[in-house]
């Protein structure tokens, strides 16, 4: 189970007699060492989701002019404190006492990312792939979170696939691949979302009730063949671990309606990476899946999100009433400022969709984006293909608004010789996929002929330090009706 971080704080400090803002917003990754406030006249106010601007100017807030902001979706409230000349020396010291009890973590900033990258190293040849896992393993990301001790990593051979591990540093000889017994079931209508594929993905474990949530890729070959296709993601759910599996139904789809008069065009949601982030006591998952706005575009594929509330998706799972009409509801999608848009349009009518969004990397074409929370730096960190040629890596401090990326591998070309497929996991212990100092980007290369593609990673070092997020509650105990194959 993967924890995020409270929420930030944005903070300006306002001199009365120069009358300009000094601000301070995670966005911008820009926080003092220290507050000075010796004998200055000073008033807290509100920032902008620009940055640094004056009070008064015309770059005002995006999310009104008041001391109120939204961020991830949140209102939260910023204090104003001010002071006056006159002010008595102990009513200054018992102000400052105030505003330094309401930013306990305003003072500390961790350093600018750097990004260092090992060699490659072959984790699992095509032979040894084949052998130990599946011959299309793994197609798409994969996914873990450990229970008792235990790795339990899925993804997707066209279906889900799974397996265990106590040492992912050494998969060649510590995997046991997990019997499941009741697997996905494809669309029954020509017209459904998963007609083609459902192969899965993203997990999310929710330890008070046992439930194991999954995002799975569900493909409708609209050309007849496999290309072209158009993707949507799905949501499933286990109550044993992985053993057996239930579909629910479509969560999120592209904005684009499907067409058959686009011709040889594949319109590519990704895998939905699945993130916890807290907002305000409230749990929400995010799914960073890619999107397409209109028409098919193939130089045109973006990363965006959406969210659900934890309890939501848990209590979909309880009820096991699959998604069939109405409006998609359940995920909504972040569209200009805010989660305001159905994950889809119509689930009776998959072909019609999803609600807008907004592209969260400048860029477009990127492709299979995968989140984690990296707690040693305080921020989330996104890995994605761009184009086959490669993988880069970017920062966030609220998983909305992301810095400019880094690739950090390459050389690949179109498929049967592309680099694709990231995974982000830790394997020095504990949460697999809670990030820290020291991480590993897994790769599938080459792609595109799985007679050759060797299962690869790279070990990535960032710089920075902060406090780790809280620790996960204690699981359930396991249940006993799991069955594994030990290759």
């Amino acid at each position: 189970m993967r924890l995020g971080p409270p929420s930030a704080n944005r903070l300006a400090l306002r001199s009365a007699e120069s009358h300009f803002t000094y601000g301070l917003m995670n966005t911008e990754r820009e926080r003092p060492s220290a507050i000075f406030l010796a004998g200055c006249p000073v008033e807290l106010v509100s920032l902008s989701n620009e940055g640094w601007h004056k009070r008064g100017s015309t770059n005002r807030p995006s999310h009104g002019t008041s001391a109120t902001r939204e961020l991830k979706g949140e209102t939260a409230t910023t204090p104003t404190l001010s002071f006056y000349s006159g002010d008595h020396l102990m009513t200054k010291m018992l102000k400052i006492a105030a505003l330094l009890t309401l930013v306990l973590t305003f003072v500390v900033k961790a350093p600018a990312q750097t990004v260092t990258v090992g060699s490659p190293q072959t984790v699992l040849t095509a032979s040894q792939r084949i052998s130990l896992t599946n011959q299309y393993f793994p197609d798409g990301m994969m996914s873990a979170f450990l229970y008792n001790g235990t790795n339990y990593v899925f993804g997707s051979d066209g279906l889900i696939y799974g397996f265990t591990s106590t040492n992912l540093e050494n998969l060649a000889s510590n995997l046991s691949p997990i019997d499941i017994t009741t697997n996905l079931s494809y669309g029954s209508s020509s017209n459904a979302f998963d007609y083609n594929y459902a192969g899965g993905g993203p997990v999310y474990y929710d330890t008070a009730t046992g439930i194991l949530l999954l995002l799975y890729h569900g493909e409708n070959w609209y050309g007849g063949d496999g290309s072209p296709f158009y993707a949507s993601l799905g949501l499933a759910y286990s109550t044993n671990l992985g053993a057996t599996w239930n579909n629910l139904g479509e969560v999120i789809s592209p904005q684009t309606a499907r067409s058959g008069s686009w011709g040889n065009c594949n319109v590519d949601v990704g895998g939905g990476s699945l993130v916890p982030v807290t907002i305000s006591g409230t749990l929400y998952l995010y799914a960073y899946y890619v999107d397409m706005a209109s028409d098919c575009d193939t130089g045109n594929y973006n990363v965006a999100v959406a969210r659900a509330t934890e309890s939501s998706l848990v209590a979909a799972a309880q009820a096991g009433t699959p998604f069939t009409s109405g409006a998609g509801t359940l995920f909504q999608k972040y569209y200009n400022g805010s989660f305001s848009q159905n994950g889809v349009t119509d689930l009776a009518n998959p072909q019609n969709g999803g609600g807008a969004f907004t592209a969260l990397i400048a860029n477009n074409n990127e492709l299979w984006p995968t989140v984690n929370w990296n707690s040693y730096l305080n921020d989330y960190v996104m890995a994605y293909s761009t184009d086959f040629t490669g993988i880069s890596v970017a920062f966030s401090p609220d998983g909305v608004t992301w810095g400019t990326p880094t690739q950090v591998v390459g050389g690949g070309n179109a498929p049967p010789n592309a680099i694709y497929y990231p995974s982000l996991l830790n394997t020095g212990g504990g949460d697999p996929e809670t990030l820290g100092q020291q991480f590993y980007l897994y790769y599938v290369d080459p792609f595109g002929d799985w007679s050759q593609s060797n299962l690869m990673r790279v070990q990535i070092a960032v710089s920075g330090s902060s406090s780790p997020p809280p620790a996960p509650p204690a699981p359930p105990a396991a249940p006993t009706n799991l069955h594994y194959t030990v290759h």
